[in-house]
């Protein structure tokens, strides 16, 4: 069920961003910009000392910069920060404009390990839990690559070219070695290993 929810996303934005002329194409944004307001609300503490406590982020954060990572249930791909399914510490992954991968323990609040992209910068990701219940990330790249990164190792696990432009969507497949990818063409694929 996930597999098709996530499809189905991808395919609303795809088809989304091929009706749009190049001129009436507006940029996204995932959160509040600089000088933007934010409602204020609680969320909870899911790992240490403080878990299931809440806190106001907002009000704590005044007007210092502050990286929010929300999990709305374990079940998802963006719950690789779940130490229950790392077997280990808390984990977390960026990616940014720099070509880096990198990977965080919120627990402590530092980048513990990074993988330096070659050549493309990477445009989206996809957490997960591998074959061994270690954590890894897929990318989709600005040149149409994905490539998959081990958390312990900092090592390409899996690289395969599928688009001749960007992939800027990317789901993994919950139980298998498989991803769904859009790139900015508006063009949907499943790749397999």
């Amino acid at each position: 069920m996930r597999w098709v929810t996530v499809s189905f996303m991808m395919m609303v934005f795809s088809q989304t961003s091929m009706l749009l002329t190049q001129d009436e194409v507006q940029q996204v944004f995932s959160g509040p910009q600089p000088g933007e307001s934010m409602d204020a609300f609680d969320v909870q503490y899911a790992f240490g000392v403080t878990a299931g406590s809440t806190m106001e982020p907002l009000k704590e954060a005044g007007d210092k910069p502050t990286l929010l990572i929300f999990v709305h249930q374990f079940t998802r791909p963006s719950s690789g920060a779940n130490p229950q399914t790392t077997k280990s510490l808390s984990v977390c992954c960026t990616i940014s404009d720099d070509k880096t991968v990198r990977f965080w323990q919120p627990s402590i609040g530092r980048m513990v390990r990074f993988y330096q992209m070659k050549s493309a910068m990477p445009l989206c990701m996809a957490p997960a839990v591998n074959r061994t219940g270690g954590f890894e990330v897929t990318v989709g790249t600005s040149d149409g690559r994905i490539i998959t990164v081990d958390y312990k190792t900092v090592k390409v696990q899996f690289e395969k070219m599928v688009s001749k432009v960007g992939i800027e969507v990317i789901a993994k497949h919950p139980h298998k070695e498989a991803w769904m990818t859009g790139d900015s063409a508006g063009v949907l694929r499943i790749v397999s290993e």
